[in-house]
This record gives C-alpha cells, structure tokens and sequence, in this order.
C-alpha cells in the first residue's frame, strides 16, 4: 500500500521509517515536511519519491498516511487526509482536544478510513501480557495502581516543538501521559474523576501529579506521576486482592507477578528484540520492535481484519483525562520557589 508520510523528524527518522523498511506492508510514495531538508533526508532511502511541503500533494497518490507533526497539528491534518479518503496512523497524543477526537471520529465514519492512533505500546508483549491476566483476575480484584514513568529529558528532537506551549498542546501530561494513560485505560477501564497537581508556572509542565478514580471500578482510584526532569521508578504497579502485576515502562519491558497467596514473586523479561518479523533480518532493538509491529496491526486494519492498535474512540478516552487535569490544574509543591506552598495534604 502506497503510503504519505507526513512530518520528517526524529520520531519517523528513528522508529517509523525503520520500521516500514522491515514489515514491508507499506510503500512511501511522498514525504511532506514544512522544512524540505528534513523530507529530502528521511527520503533518501526511496529514491523517486515525492517531497514536497504541500499536503494536498502527497496524499493524491496515497492510499494511506502516517501523521507525524507536532501535536496541535495533528487534527487538521488527520482531517484533511480522512476527508480525501485515505487512511491514517496519527503518532500520539490523537489530539489535544475531546472536541478535536470527535471531529476526528466523524471524518472516518463519514469517509469509511480507517483512523488509527500510534500507541505502540499496546504492541509490547509484557503490556498484552498484564491485559490477559487482569481479564482473567490471576490476582484477583483490582484494588489499587501506583504507575511512575520519567527521566531526564533527552528526547533527539528536530524541530524543538515539544518546548513550544502552541505546537506541543501540553507538557509531559501530553507527551509521555499519552502512553502512560492510554495503558491505565487500556488496562483498567474508563476513568471516572481527577484530581491533578504540576508545576507550570506559565509554560509548559515538566512535572505532574494525577489521582485517578475508575468508572468501572467503582471505588478504585490511584496516582500516575510523570517527570521530564529525574529518574522515577519507570515501574506501573497494579495493586490486586491477591497480589500485584508491574512493567517497566521502559525496555525491556520486564514483567514482575507477586501470588500473596503462596508468596512467590516471578521475573520475566519480554523477548521483544530476539527475532526480527522477518527471517534473515537485523534484529532491532526492543524499542523498535513494537513500531514495526503496529504497521502490521495498522496494515491488518486497513484491510478490515482483526488487529490490536487503538481506536479512536479509546484514544478519546485518554484525551478527555488530559483535558480534564489541565482544567483542574493545581499547583505542584515546589518547596524551594519563596512563597511556594508547602507539600499537599497526603504527599
């Protein structure tokens, strides 16, 4: 299938570009790039391939489109390219608005495209893994979950939008909180209320707190803590009647089983990096794998099979979360800044 690309930085020159070379379902036939010296270097492994800076342009050809761009672009130009017919993987977050999700929605229902949403982690073993088991209640009922994801920042990117309140629609909440919370989601149901802390003071949040209560739950809640600026534990923890289930949030990607009942804690690493999809391949790094297994849940999408990426429609569910703590935004406890309020109630 014939494929426009659509945005040129470090997230498609690294992972996505990769990963179509090595699943082979789809053909970049365009490369589109406001800043044309990035859409000649991320095409120069397809020679005869448009690059252009002209949208309408790249998708004539199409069939498909990878939306790559800086977050507050991503519902204008999902829009126009399921409008026009053409399928579309748009990188995470969907948009940055709950309004935006649903015009979304209505493009693809009114065009019969498929609109999926680049949430690679639900392609990661030890995460189907957690699913299966919380489904199955290996440890009984879920009464609780601790998850923490962060890190000095160090993200290799191109156009530096991520810094820029008006391209990046949001700090860490929007960023890294687009995986984070679509596996909370994912895992546990839809969200019910919350409560959020960060420490904007005018730009965009590095760091943030979230008390999450479940609608499927009922009377489950727990805490999400997200940090562009130091190391956090990177461990997701579900707390269960009967034990507990963690992840690392990062490769690779350990899954970790604790049975109350008889005592017994068991490790496990996710395989992810021991064979390439295709025999003879270099093996990737654990990282890229599941990109490369996303195209291929993408390409099953669009030809009407069963597959496991994202919908839209979940992807509503985690932006509406997000919209929701920047509307109830309150501030972080930064005790070092004069007059800063001191540690909240509970900390």
């Amino acid at each position: 299938m014939r494929l426009a690309v659509i945005g040129c930085g470090a997230v498609t020159t690294t992972y996505h570009l990769p990963a179509l070379r090595l699943t082979g379902e789809f053909v970049p036939t365009a490369f589109v790039d406001l800043d044309l010296d990035c859409a000649r270097r991320a095409a120069a492994q397809w020679p005869g391939v448009v690059v252009t800076a002209d949208l309408e342009e790249a998708i004539a050809n199409a069939d498909a489109a990878l939306v790559a761009t800086p977050h507050s672009s991503h519902g204008a130009i999902a829009g126009a390219c399921l409008r026009q017919g053409r399928h579309v993987l748009c990188e995470k977050p969907l948009a940055v608005t709950v309004d935006e999700c649903d015009s979304l929605l209505q493009a693809s229902e009114q065009s019969k495209a498929v609109l999926s949403v680049g949430l690679m982690r639900r392609c990661i073993g030890a995460n189907q893994v957690v699913r299966s088991l919380l489904s199955a209640r290996w440890a009984g009922e879920v009464v609780g979950f601790h998850f923490e994801e962060g890190e000095r920042y160090n993200w290799p990117t191109t156009s530096g939008f991520f810094w820029k309140k008006e391209t990046a629609g949001g700090g860490v909440l929007v960023d890294t909180g687009a995986h984070t919370l679509d596996l909370l989601t994912w895992w546990l149901g839809d969200w019910e209320s919350v409560e959020y802390w960060d420490d904007s003071l005018g730009g965009l949040e590095t760091n943030c707190e979230l008390r999450v209560r479940l609608k499927e739950l009922p009377g489950v809640e727990g805490t999400v803590q997200l940090s562009r600026t130091h190391e956090l534990s990177n461990v997701l923890r579900i707390e269960c009647s009967g034990g507990w289930i963690e992840v690392d949030a990062r490769p690779p990607w350990a899954l970790a089983l604790h049975d109350r009942r008889s005592g017994v804690t068991a490790r496990a690493v996710a395989e992810l990096a021991e064979r390439s999809l295709r025999s003879g391949e270099p093996v990737l790094p654990a990282v890229n794998q599941p990109f490369a297994a996303m195209w291929q849940q993408f390409a099953r999408a669009v030809r009407g099979e069963p597959h496991g990426l994202a919908t839209a429609a979940e992807a509503r569910s985690s932006a509406g979360l997000m919209e929701a703590c920047y509307a109830r935004r309150q501030v972080l406890a930064q005790p070092w800044l004069p007059g800063a309020p001191g540690p909240r109630e509970g900390a």
